[in-house]
């Protein structure tokens, strides 16, 4: 677990763009984390834990609840966070746990957005039921009612190319 945890902090570094890593038991409860911030207890029943242990998963920005307020803030960081997490096998193809990383939403924003200005492009990151979350060109999405919207919101991977609502 020492070494585990120092990895974990390696990774989070001074926090500014992942504000915490995890790895939980497959019955829930957290045994490594950055910092050590809830060892011991049980993530049961969040999000990440639950999806996480079906498949790999990438949660909606959400106001981080289940972290203590200590994480909130810490070098510039917003407390709003993606989600990623992942189903963790032993060398035997055995599950052994989920791996979640708390990612800051302003710093993946920003990043978003220089990525786009650098390449000449427009991004758009949706939730899991196609509802904009952020948007490159600044233009306020109300429903994008596209095929790559729809097949992305049954959780096929794919690209296509498409007219815009606009033209």
């Amino acid at each position: 677990p020492e070494t585990r945890r120092a990895a974990f902090d390696a990774v989070v570094g001074n926090g500014a763009q992942i504000s915490w890593v995890g790895f939980a038991t497959p019955g829930g409860i957290v045994t490594t984390a950055s910092g050590g911030i809830l060892e011991g207890q049980s993530v049961a029943q969040g999000p990440w834990f639950r999806q996480g242990l079906d498949d790999s998963y990438a949660g909606d920005m959400y106001q981080t609840a289940l972290l203590p307020s200590v994480l909130q803030g810490q070098n510039g960081s917003s407390s709003h966070v993606l989600d990623l997490a992942r189903l963790v096998f032993d060398a035997n193809g055995q599950t052994i746990g989920v791996m979640c990383m708390h990612i800051d939403f302003a710093w993946v924003e920003a990043f978003l957005k220089r990525s786009a200005e650098a390449l000449g492009l427009d991004v758009y990151l949706l939730n899991e039921t196609g509802d904009v979350v952020l948007a490159t060109d600044d233009v306020v999405y109300e429903d994008l009612n596209l095929a790559t919207v729809t097949r992305a919101k049954t959780g096929l991977d794919g690209s296509a190319l498409e007219t815009w609502p606009d033209g």
